[in-house]
């Protein structure tokens, strides 16, 4: 922002220079706009004078060609000898006085017309302005155009500096800090948590052997029985009380069991009131050797 405003009263002041540059040109040409138009105005009037001053050069050479025949002595020649009469002489009769010889007139000079000066070229007929209404000129368009440049330059350096370079995504995504809205629970300690194995299968001995592996785990053993369903039951189930989730979630992930259920009171009652019960299922009895 503050180069935007330091710019700006840069180009503020470069257009009150400009402006007074341009008054002073509009004022010069204006001027010269109406003395164009005198000049073209008075067109018609400088014809008729070169048409009056050619008319009157012709008239003074007339009267000086006329002065010039008229004035001139009249030439009264000899009598020619009477043995040879000259060409165009008439021959008088005897006792006549011989006749002059026709005095032949001078021609007239023809008049010479005078010839209208051939019209200028266009460079010269054009007004062109003052030496210093065209220094002018030059200075306002050096100092906009400079004021231009340098306002321009500014503003793109000032907009590189004040960008930030593009960072890379993947940096980004590696720099920006995970949030996970899922809660973080306390750590669980198996030794706090009882739990009683039920046996849902025909199979003998499985709730003990189950039960045996519980306790590996750091688990505190509960009761071992069978569970209240009569019959086959197919797949394994972790129950567990109010608030006792995540100790049967936990207990599932070491037997590798991930059915769960809320315990219900008969089987909480048959498991002696532990917080976990886990009802093992057909999928966890051994396959059958063969001798």
């Amino acid at each position: 922002m503050h180069h935007v405003q330091e710019i700006g009263s840069y180009a503020g002041f470069a257009a009150i220079v400009g402006l007074a540059v341009l008054s002073a040109l509009y004022f010069s040409q204006a001027r010269d706009v109406k003395r164009l138009r005198e000049w073209a105005g008075r067109a018609p009037e400088r014809a008729a004078e070169e048409e009056a001053r050619i008319a009157a050069a012709s008239a003074q050479q007339q009267q000086r060609v006329a002065a010039g025949v008229g004035g001139a002595p009249t030439m009264v020649p000899a009598p020619a000898p009477a043995t040879l009469p000259g060409p165009g002489s008439v021959t008088p009769a005897p006792g006549q006085t011989p006749l002059p010889r026709p005095v032949p007139t001078a021609a007239a000079t023809p008049t010479t017309p005078i010839l209208s000066r051939p019209p200028e070229p266009w460079y010269k007929r054009v007004a062109w302005p003052d030496g210093r209404y065209i220094a002018l000129i030059v200075v306002g368009v050096l100092v906009i155009g400079g004021g231009a440049a340098y306002g321009i330059s500014h503003l793109v350096n000032s907009s590189n500096s004040s960008s930030p370079p593009a960072a890379n995504p993947a940096s980004q995504a590696a720099n920006k800090p995970t949030t996970s809205k899922r809660k973080t629970t306390p750590a669980i300690n198996p030794g706090t948590v009882t739990v009683a194995v039920l046996n849902g299968t025909s199979a003998t001995g499985l709730a003990n052997q189950l039960a045996d592996k519980v306790q590996e785990f750091g688990f505190k053993r509960g009761v071992t029985d069978n569970a209240l369903i009569q019959g086959q039951q197919a797949e394994s189930v972790v129950e567990y009380s109010h608030g006792n989730k995540a100790a049967a979630q936990l207990v599932g992930r070491k037997l590798g069991i991930s059915q769960f259920e809320p315990i219900d009171a008969p089987t909480q009652s048959r498991a002696g009131g532990a917080p976990v019960v886990v009802i093992v299922g057909a999928d966890k009895v051994p396959p059958a050797t063969t001798g």
